[in-house]
C-alpha cells in the first residue's frame, strides 16, 4: 500500500581479475589486503541535512538527542544478530533518529513493534482492504490525499520504507492512519513537500 512495486536493485557482480589462471598460479602468493569493514550506517545527504535544521529549529536537540531519548528501541532487540556491540549501537542510534525524522516518539515506536508482531501474520490482502476502509473512514474524501501524504513522508528516507515494509507494516491501516496525520504535522511545519 505504501510502496509501489517495483525491481529490486540488482546486485553487482564482482570485478574479474585481467590476470589468467596460468599467470596467476606462476605468480608469488600475495596476501589479500586487510580491508576495513564497510560502514553500518549510511545517511542518505537530504536526511543529514533534515536533521541539521531540526536541531537549529530545535536547540534541545543538542542536549536530548533522539538516541538518548527513544529508549523504546534496545539493543537487546539485536542481541539473535551477528553484530558486535559497536555496530549495534550505532544501529539502534541511527533507528532512533529515523525514528525522530519521522516525528515519532517512544509510544508510536511502541505501537509499531505492537502492530507489526500481529501485521506479519495477516494476509497482505485483507491488510490492503482493511487499510482502505480505515483511510476512507478517518480521512473521507481526502482518503487519497492522506495515503500520498503517508508515501511522501516514508519515501522522504527509503530506509524507513524497508523498515516499515519488512516489519510487515507496509499494508496495516492503523500504521498507514498514523504515518498519514504525521505527515500532515510534517507539512504544516515545512518538513515535507
Amino acid at each position: 500500500m505504501i510502496v509501489a512495486a517495483g525491481p529490486a536493485p540488482a546486485e553487482q557482480a564482482p570485478a574479474a581479475d585481467d590476470v589468467s589462471p596460468i599467470e596467476e598460479q606462476a605468480q608469488e602468493p600475495v596476501q589479500a589486503p586487510v580491508q576495513e569493514p564497510p560502514a553500518a550506517i549510511v545517511v542518505p545527504e537530504h536526511i543529514a541535512k533534515l536533521r541539521e535544521l531540526a536541531v537549529q529549529e530545535e536547540p534541545a536537540l543538542r542536549s536530548f538527542p533522539p538516541e538518548k531519548q527513544l529508549t523504546a528501541i534496545t539493543e537487546a532487540m539485536f542481541d539473535s544478530t551477528d553484530l558486535g556491540s559497536d555496530q549495534r549501537r550505532e544501529v539502534v542510534n541511527e533507528l532512533r533518529r529515523m525514528s525522530s525524522d519521522l516525528g515519532f516518539g517512544n509510544n508510536d515506536i511502541n505501537e509499531f513493534l505492537s502492530r507489526a508482531s500481529v501485521a506479519r501474520n495477516e494476509d497482505p490482502e485483507a491488510q490492503r482492504a482493511a487499510a482502505n476502509v480505515m483511510l476512507r473512514r478517518t480521512f473521507g474524501d481526502g482518503a487519497e490525499a492522506a495515503l500520498a501524504d503517508a508515501r511522501a513522508l516514508v519515501k522522504r528516507d527509503p530506509r524507513a520504507l524497508q523498515l516499515l515494509e519488512g516489519m510487515g507494516l507496509g499494508n496495516d491501516g492503523e500504521t498507514i492512519v498514523k504515518l498519514a496525520r504525521q505527515a500532515r504535522r510534517e507539512r504544516a511545519r515545512g518538513r515535507l513537500k
